[in-house]
């Protein structure tokens, strides 16, 4: 009989070692779930900061686009050039108005008005009817340029665009 109770005592200890984990083997299992845990916060981070650099990209990108857009539809109704230089490009409009564009420091204006921000470049180049470049400094000059050249960078938290495009026209406002 005392036989039967501590073969009945091993059964029940055996029979609850089966239920439970062991400090090792839960020990074990943090460890490895701390690992996957580590790697995949690395690949988050990751995907996080390549979502925030296209954003910056497309936001810098698209900036640059419709200020160049801008510009092109305003120069569109050019009646008469007053000013031009490397930086700014002044003009009569069809209405009798005067548009001036203006890069200044790491903006670019339209009569005051921001069109861009965080700008590192903005050039314009000035072109006759045979492509030859004008120095339109007087106002024989400036009634000679068919085609203003346009270079536009935008450095939008670390991500750059730069455009370089042409808005041609006749000296009487007809865009070509």
């Amino acid at each position: 009989m005392w036989w039967s109770r501590i073969c009945q005592r091993q059964l029940n200890m055996n029979h609850n070692r089966h239920h439970a984990f062991s400090l090792i083997e839960m020990i074990i299992v943090i460890l490895v779930v701390s690992i996957i845990a580590v790697i995949t916060a690395g690949y988050i981070a990751n995907i996080a900061g390549l979502y925030s650099d296209v954003l910056a990209q497309e936001t810098a990108d698209s900036e640059a686009l419709d200020t160049f857009r801008r510009m092109r539809a305003e120069i569109r109704g050019l009646k008469a050039c007053t000013n031009a230089n490397s930086t700014t490009f002044s003009f009569v409009n069809a209405t009798g108005v005067t548009n001036t564009f203006r890069g200044t420091g790491t903006l670019v204006t339209v009569n005051g008005s921001l069109m861009a921000r965080d700008v590192t470049t903005f050039s314009l180049s000035y072109y006759d009817n045979t492509n030859g470049v004008l120095s339109p400094t007087n106002a024989a000059t400036r009634l000679r340029i068919a085609r203003i050249g346009v270079r536009l960078a935008i450095n939008r938290n670390g991500q750059l665009s730069d455009w370089n495009g042409n808005v041609f026209y006749s000296p009487g406002g007809t865009l070509k």
